[in-house]
């Protein structure tokens, strides 16, 4: 096997110090143009690529950002992704992904991995239980760090967050308002994951019930991990349990793609038998029949924001202090909350 040429390969070829090779590398310190067309033929024929690592390590960065997110496979988080790409490499830097599967355990593993591999930012979007890990970071570390959809009150940092509480009391109200429900299933994070922004999302189906004047039923709220087997799992528990159940309201639409299976399994219509509408907009809410109500999409608006924000960070060389962007929440109707659109 052909072994990689080192930067004291390409010295002993071109004749003159390793010193010599690695400033024409990184272009810095003055050599005389004949020598650095030397040096240049020889790493051309010997195909040196410079040791990426070492040079982070005497740079003391990489011009790399990390992008941490829960799920992969998810539209929504794939389109963040891609938003915030776009950005970092028009400013001439690049990206590392890793998906942390919901769980708190890799998503420490991998703000660690950010640390080691001496990432410039990182954008996180947090399941919860990393606060620590995150304090750890922006104090000793000094990396900046852009928080999507979890907030912690004691981490001074960016935050993009939807603004949940309005957005799921507008989705409540409407089904309260225009189609006069009382009895609405709520299907939300687990316990594990319960973090501010989910709270808030509970408190915005809670008011909305409240002003008016319907009484909360804890019986129609259920948890999970937001996979699609437990949308579909706590879909069909709480329609087989609740016989007089007028409406349903999923706080993403991974539950929610769980949810329109269950309905199909259990022979339930929507928006006929039950009115169904779900928190966030993926391009499968407007394919499937009936089409979802939901709210309308943020998923490039946060990736884009996340970007600007980290790098305007980067830039400013500040000590963190907490600076937070709330997406409005606006409704996107259409057929699956009884409303029937005109065309």
């Amino acid at each position: 096997m052909k072994k990689f040429s080192t930067l004291k390969d390409v010295a002993k070829e071109a004749g003159v110090a390793p010193m010599t090779v690695s400033r024409v590398v990184n272009d810095s310190g003055y050599v005389n143009e004949k020598t650095r067309e030397e040096v240049l033929k020889a790493i051309e024929k010997l195909n040196y690529r410079p040791s990426v690592s070492a040079r982070k390590l005497k740079a003391l960065k990489s011009n790399i950002i990390s992008i941490i997110i829960p799920d992969i496979k998810n539209d929504f988080y794939a389109n963040i992704i891609e938003s915030s790409e776009d950005v970092i490499r028009k400013n001439g830097m690049d990206i590392m992904i890793f998906n942390s599967k919901f769980s708190s355990e890799l998503e420490k593993k991998f703000l660690e991995l950010s640390v080691s591999d001496r990432v410039d930012g990182i954008i996180l979007a947090s399941t919860g239980g990393t606060e620590k890990e995150i304090n750890n970071i922006l104090v000793k570390n000094g990396i900046p760090i852009v928080i999507l959809e979890s907030y912690f009150k004691n981490v001074n940092t960016d935050y993009i967050l939807h603004k949940y509480f309005e957005g799921t009391y507008l989705l409540t109200e409407h089904l309260i308002k225009t189609h006069s429900h009382k009895k609405i299933g709520y299907i939300t994070l687990n316990v594990d994951l319960i973090n501010e922004v989910t709270v808030e999302g509970l408190k915005g189906y809670k008011q909305a019930l409240t002003d008016n004047k319907i009484e909360f039923d804890e019986n129609l709220v259920m948890h999970g991990k937001p996979t699609v087997e437990n949308g579909y799992n706590l879909t069909k528990s709480l329609i087989l349990k609740e016989k007089t159940l007028q409406a349903l309201i999923c706080a993403n639409t991974i539950f929610g793609t769980g949810a329109v299976k269950a309905f199909r399994d259990l022979k339930v219509r929507f928006p006929d038998d039950i009115a169904f509408v779900t928190f966030d907009e993926y391009d499968i809410n407007s394919i499937i029949t009936p089409s979802l109500t939901t709210l309308e999409r943020v998923d490039r608006i946060f990736g884009e924001n996340a970007a600007n924000l980290l790098i305007k960070r980067i830039k400013e060389k500040k000590a963190a202090e907490k600076r937070v962007i709330e997406i409005p929440a606006r409704l996107l109707i259409r057929e699956s909350c009884g409303c029937l659109l005109q065309k």
